[in-house]
């Protein structure tokens, strides 16, 4: 009873989960302000805000209400053997795609970009424990590809049903890193590695009676039979069919879109064509000299060009900033850029004089282009 009772809930669980956490979001407000918590839903890229934190309790409760509702009502079966197979290929898939796609940007480098020359003179008290952690995993290299590969390997592992149980492992070995460099240097995945990680536990926790026989009782254990899906001969070719086009729609996108990113932001990305750390020697303002002194805080020490769209500012102080989106007109004659306040400043480089501005009106600019003729922007 206890058995039938914990699957019902855990399947409930894992449905609600894997639905995506968009569709929850009038929702969850409401559900926060019942317990006096303010709840915005933005798309900021943490998976660690109030929002998903108020979703998990909300997944956790609703998931025991279905679970009580569907005990009451199929309180007789004895067992959910074919249900339990479709869950379990279910999560199989759901982890292998998840496991696939962050050992791919991995191993295409691109996860963890190699430190640009911005973060190689900030000050190291000035970094987060997430930027740290992003630092020395991106320095090196041989270390990204090596984690990212591992990943690639349990996530292809758990494809198959004969190789599921050693795929479970190594995703449990390699989450298990990642779930505490997340806890430790708060990187914001914390509840959905920690999700990936029991994923992977439940998934290997299915042997584990011949784990235990073969690694410390030291039994023989019997062969393990992996009987067709279907009977019928058409089922069968059909669900192989299916498999293929799965795995290939799982992987063939992955692959290409960690190509992708690896010509835009790995170790080959575009540089900048003033490529370098500049020293600020001589900062003037409206034509008035700004000299270097150590309690002006504010004034540019550094300018630095990395990426062709943008350049860093760092402070006396260690403080940073940045200008976005930058252009030369056609004939180099003028530069434009967006700065942190989103207004679209013009420069004319030679004369060292602003020439226009254009405020986003609340907007925010990503990007900016010129005509041909270098008359609009």
């Amino acid at each position: 009873m206890p058995a039938r009772v914990g699957f019902r809930f855990l399947l409930a669980y894992l449905i609600l989960y894997v639905i995506p956490d968009t569709l929850w979001a009038p929702f969850v407000p409401k559900l926060g302000a019942l317990f006096g918590v303010e709840v915005l839903y933005r798309t900021n890229g943490s998976g660690d805000t109030t929002y998903n934190y108020v979703l998990l309790f909300a997944y956790l409760g609703v998931a025991a209400i279905v679970c009580l509702i569907w005990s009451l009502l199929d309180r007789r079966r004895r067992a959910y053997s074919k249900l339990a197979g479709c869950a379990t290929i279910g999560v199989r898939y759901y982890l292998a795609a998840m496991m696939l796609g962050y050992g791919f940007a991995k191993v295409f480098l691109t996860q963890f970009p190699t430190p640009g020359l911005a973060s190689l003179i900030q000050p190291l008290g000035n970094g987060s424990p997430m930027g740290l952690a992003w630092t020395f995993t991106g320095f090196s290299p041989a270390y990204q590809f090596f984690a990212g590969a591992l990943e690639v390997l349990g996530g292809s592992l758990l494809l198959s049903r004969r190789t599921t149980t050693l795929g479970a492992l190594v995703c449990t070995a390699v989450m298990s890193n990642v779930v505490m460099l997340n806890y430790c240097f708060d990187v914001p995945v914390k509840l959905f590695s920690s999700h990936l990680l029991a994923m992977a536990i439940g998934l290997a926790a299915l042997d584990a009676r011949r784990l235990l026989d073969v690694l410390i009782r030291n039994r023989p254990v019997e062969p393990k039979v992996f009987a067709p899906h279907f009977t019928k001969r058409k089922l069968h070719i059909g669900s192989r069919v299916l498999k293929v086009v799965v795995i290939l729609l799982l992987v063939g996108p992955t692959f290409v879109y960690g190509v992708q990113n690896m010509l835009t932001y790995g170790p080959g990305r575009p540089r900048s064509p003033l490529y370098g750390i500049y020293e600020v020697g001589e900062l003037r303002e409206d034509g008035a000299l700004r000299p270097g002194l150590l309690e002006d805080g504010a004034r540019w020490r550094y300018l630095v060009f990395d990426s062709p769209t943008v350049m860093s500012v760092q402070t006396i102080d260690g403080g940073r900033d940045s200008i976005n989106a930058l252009r030369f007109s056609p004939d180099g004659a003028l530069l434009a850029g967006v700065g942190a306040d989103g207004v679209a400043r013009v420069w004319d480089p030679q004369q060292g004089a602003l020439v226009a501005s254009l405020d986003s009106r609340g907007g925010d600019l990503q990007a900016l282009a010129w005509s041909v003729d270098g008359e609009l922007l």
